[in-house]
């Protein structure tokens, strides 16, 4: 009896050295740590994105759209030419689709039984997108993407009011044929302005900025980019592991072996590691899983006599 709550304390003052370093490592996603008077502080991730030509598909039903009164003596359409600046109706491929541009900060087409909404609110203004942290990059980058939805929404609901037809308002597809511009990572910012590069998830085509297809494709390369950047920290976070149990305790030779191996192999793991978030976060889950093997083994082992 005595023994399992002499080797309880041992294991319970290992895991009050080891966990809270530890759960560091996984919960790191700050860039840059400045020390300044003592107290950590971060720099936030930022970037410049530019998502030109954003589209969506929504389903459209024409049987109530009143496409015949659509002609240059429609009321509506002459007081839509005056409120709205640049406003212009007209249709395309023998009338069967019908074409609202400047309608609303959109581009609205109506076809056969789709509305194609493209957001021109925007225009081609870039952004300047801010994180606290590498989970935050994908909700600031959905925020605009809703909002920029919504907004097409709010478009097509407005000229149902005034020319007809239905819609459930179903995103049918995401157009990723846009452009979303780029700035503000080093990589991407080095690339030589005479280069010219078509790829099939992004494309440099302007001497000064680099464009991708999607959202998505936004958020990764960011995300990507931000945990390359992370990745020796959280060497290091491993490094100051593995000494303080080295000074603590003089384990037996197969635990020492196993957290030499392990942090061996994980830290060039971390340190190349840029290109994919999944393959990062299977490497920390195997480190866990690791850790809490040791535990359980140091639980089993009688270390006083290591002490």
């Amino acid at each position: 009896m005595e023994k399992e709550v002499n080797d309880k304390k041992i294991t319970d003052y290992i895991d009050r050295i080891t966990t809270p370093i530890f759960n560091k490592v996984l919960q790191e996603s700050n860039l840059n740590p400045m020390m300044v008077g003592g107290v950590q502080e971060t720099k936030p991730i930022k970037w410049l994105w530019q998502p030109h030509n954003y589209r969506i598909y929504v389903d459209f039903d024409k049987k109530t759209f009143k496409s015949k009164d659509l002609n240059k003596d429609n009321r509506t359409l002459q007081k839509l030419k005056v409120r709205l600046v640049g406003f212009e109706y007209g249709t395309k491929n023998h009338n069967s689709e019908h074409h609202f541009n400047n309608f609303y900060g959109c581009r609205i087409v109506i076809k056969k039984k789709i509305a194609e909404i493209t957001n021109k609110s925007h225009n081609k203004q870039w952004r300047l997108m801010t994180a606290n942290n590498i989970d935050d990059i994908g909700a600031r980058i959905d925020e605009v993407v809703n909002r920029l939805d919504n907004q097409c929404i709010e478009s097509l609901k407005k000229l149902i009011r005034l020319f007809g037809g239905s819609s459930n308002f179903k995103t049918l597809n995401k157009a990723w044929k846009g452009e979303h511009g780029v700035k503000g990572i080093d990589f991407l910012d080095q690339i030589p302005e005479d280069m010219v590069i078509h790829d099939t998830v992004f494309k440099k085509v302007y001497k000064k900025k680099v464009e991708y297809k999607s959202p998505v494709h936004v958020k990764n390369t960011v995300t990507n980019y931000a945990i390359k950047n992370i990745a020796p920290e959280i060497a290091d976070e491993l490094s100051v592991i593995r000494e303080i149990v080295r000074g603590t305790l003089e384990v037996n030779a197969d635990t020492s072996k196993m957290i030499n191996n392990m942090v061996r192999g994980a830290t060039p793991t971390l340190a190349e590691f840029h290109s994919d978030v999944k393959v990062h976060n299977k490497v920390l889950k195997g480190i866990e899983k690791a850790f809490n093997k040791f535990n359980k083994k140091l639980s089993q082992t009688d270390l006083r006599k290591y002490l």
